[in-house]
């Protein structure tokens, strides 16, 4: 699996903030409540400062979403983050998609799923759909085919009947 461009468009119209947008999503989130900032609407601001914060891991800022506590995930490494988690088992995209649920804030499932099918170990393990088996009855004549059943009633028996024969014949019609 390879990121490439097409990968990270694909991902910027899942939401997925990109490395830029990320940055400036940091810069507001470092300004005070009350400071104003050029270019950025106030309301928006105010939903960035209630959604997320900016939380230090392994000495790198990072922002996490406030409810879940999971962080955001960058366009231009989201593709090498799914991967990392697929790697671990090839178990499809439902695992994945729940380790990712688990770790990290919103996930499309749909980003999931595009990364795995781009598995290679994923795409040699998988079989093809098979046709359907079994073959149609074909009856040429009156009586050719015929399916009997025996049904023993001698748990429940009526009087002296202990047994049920029933008879079904195939016929062909021609309309």
């Amino acid at each position: 699996m390879e990121n490439t461009q097409e990968s990270h468009e694909a991902n910027a119209n899942y939401e997925f903030p990109t490395e830029k947008t990320y940055e400036f999503m940091k810069s507001i989130l470092k300004l005070p409540k009350g400071k104003s900032s050029s270019g950025v609407l106030p309301n928006r601001k105010l939903f960035l400062q209630n959604s997320f914060a900016i939380s230090i891991v392994d000495g790198k800022e990072i922002i996490i979403h406030r409810k879940s506590n999971k962080p955001l995930v960058v366009c231009e490494k989201a593709n090498e983050i799914i991967e990392k988690f697929h790697q671990e088992s090839h178990s499809g995209v439902n695992p994945t998609y729940l380790k990712m649920k688990e770790n990290y804030h919103h996930i499309p499932q749909r980003v999931v799923c595009e990364c795995i099918a781009k598995c290679e170990v994923c795409s040699r393990r998988k079989t093809g759909k098979l046709p359907p088996t079994g073959k149609p009855i074909v009856v040429n004549g009156i009586m050719e085919r015929v399916q009997i059943d025996l049904i023993n009633l001698s748990h429940s028996a009526d009087r002296e009947f202990k047994y049920i024969l029933q008879v079904f014949y195939y016929i062909l019609l021609i309309l």
